[in-house]
């Protein structure tokens, strides 16, 4: 009891002194006096994570994202695969697909740890550079909230999205570390605040303060916010469920406050803003546990408590998709088995498996990483279970969502909204990709990115903007 006692006062010792030297090194002296030579000076890129196409309709009627839509650009935006948070999050960063960037899934293949293995949280497992490096590079500064694959990033105010997964590891530490530190305490320490005042606590309020505070104070040239809500309700509840609705009114006034803090700083005239989803959402029926067919056919075991033990074969659960490794991916022999026995399970039509492809069939056809053995890619209606002892096919009881689907999926594409100086008012574009986004941001930031298999869309920009007419509302 005393050696922890101590332990915590010398954690608040250590934030004390940290509040006062954030106290007397957060003015305007870090504030980079540079300017982008582009159409636009500042970016904020506003992440909804789970966001559909289908949603545009409402988000259109609302008041702070609509006014976006009817000022700018909107358009369905096709995913890429998988079709998860941190593939798709680093295909928008980097504007190249999993196959280029590294980024396999959202989860890393960690057989046996437990509760769960680590998310690709870190900046370093990036194999390209993202466009915070970019906008660095260039001299200007960055800003990410909750942004995947960013732990670690050179982000000049970072809080990241990271998980305390082992026992006896802080949250808060972990942001820490990873993170901008004195940045990290001060926005928890006086967010806390807020909630001892009566504010309702939530991740996403606390990520929305905590970008439009860094947006007041310090003015980024670019800054990316990543949103929770609305995937946890398509999670839980379903695609279209009366809570999901909730949650995108949730979203606006979100964005609402974002903008304030543009208004508040004196530079909403000359920032980019862009609302962007990852992937859609999809209803669940079934699950398929690939791990308790492998457990079956004795490609693994667990020990007393249901854990894994030891494993030839492994698959990650990954909604539509289960990436699944071999623990020795040269032996030929355990190769053809883990094959066959795929094989075997998508011949049952009842199971719902689409195509198995091997990494390099994947990497070439659909972008993926190739460094899974086996792709199993699953019709909507099923999603990957990661049950070792029940039964391979479940049904799902209540209502569920999933998304790691193929991009083209009918009615899975997710959303994109753009509105800024150079962009076109109230125009609604064709299909884009969501590795288009970068390069068309880093263009109006007029910083070159180059390397991209994205595109700049041209056809979302005036031609002159020092036409400042052409930028009020069509309708």
């Amino acid at each position: 009891m005393a050696k922890a006692r101590r332990r915590l006062a010398f954690l608040l010792i250590i934030c004390l002194c940290l509040g006062v030297l954030y106290h007397f090194t957060s003015r305007d002296c870090f504030r980079s006096t540079l300017l982008p030579t582009g159409r636009v000076q500042h970016v904020i890129i506003i992440s909804i994570d789970a966001l559909r196409e289908q949603d545009l309709e409402l988000l259109a009627q609302l008041p702070n994202i609509g006014s976006l839509v009817e000022r700018g650009v909107s358009a369905p935006a096709r995913c890429v695969y998988p079709s998860n948070t941190y593939p798709s999050h680093a295909a928008i960063a980097t504007g190249v697909p999993p196959r280029v960037h590294g980024i396999v899934d959202n989860m890393m293949p960690q057989p046996g740890k437990h509760p769960f293995p680590d998310w690709y949280w870190w900046a370093s497992a990036l194999k390209v550079p993202a466009i915070w490096a970019h906008v660095k590079a260039a001299g200007f500064t960055t800003a990410a909230i909750l942004w995947p694959v960013t732990a670690g990033a050179s982000i000049d105010y970072l809080v990241p999205e990271i998980r305390a997964n082992d026992r006896g590891e802080s949250l808060l530490l972990l942001a820490m570390k990873y993170g901008t530190p004195i940045l990290v305490l001060r926005l928890v320490l006086s967010y806390g605040l807020q909630v001892a005042l009566g504010r309702k606590p939530s991740l996403d309020d606390f990520a929305t303060y905590g970008a439009a505070t860094i947006f007041r104070r310090y003015r980024p040239h670019l800054l990316m916010l990543h949103l929770n809500e609305t995937d946890f309700a398509r999670h839980r509840y379903g695609p279209e469920a009366p809570e999901v609705v909730v949650s995108l009114h949730q979203q606006d006034r979100r964005v609402g406050e974002i903008m304030k803090a543009a208004t508040a700083a004196g530079i909403a005239e000359k920032t980019l803003f862009v609302i962007t989803g990852d992937h859609g959402t999809l209803s669940t029926r079934y699950v398929l546990n690939l791990n308790a067919a492998f457990k079956q056919a004795g490609l693994l075991t667990t020990d007393a408590e249901g854990h894994i033990e030891s494993w030839r074969a492994y698959a990650l659960h990954s909604g539509g998709t289960s990436e699944v490794y071999l623990s020795d991916p040269k032996d030929g022999d355990l190769k053809k088995q883990v094959s066959a026995l795929l094989a075997e399970i998508a011949s049952n039509p009842n199971n719902g498996v689409i195509e198995v492809k091997t990494g390099e069939e994947a990497a070439k056809q659909y972008g993926a990483s190739p460094e899974p053995s086996f792709y199993v890619i699953l019709s909507p209606g099923w999603a990957a279970g990661k049950s070792l002892d029940a039964p391979m096919l479940e049904t799902v009881k209540g209502t569920m969502g999933s998304h790691g689907y193929l991009p083209g999926t009918p009615g899975y594409r997710t959303a994109f909204i753009m509105c800024g100086p150079g962009v076109r008012p109230g125009l609604r574009l064709g299909e884009i990709r969501l590795t288009d986004e970068a390069p068309t941001i880093a263009y109006l930031l007029g910083i070159p990115m180059s390397g991209v298999e994205g595109r700049v869309l041209e056809e979302a920009l005036v031609d002159d903007i020092s036409d400042r007419s052409s930028l009020s509302p069509s309708r």
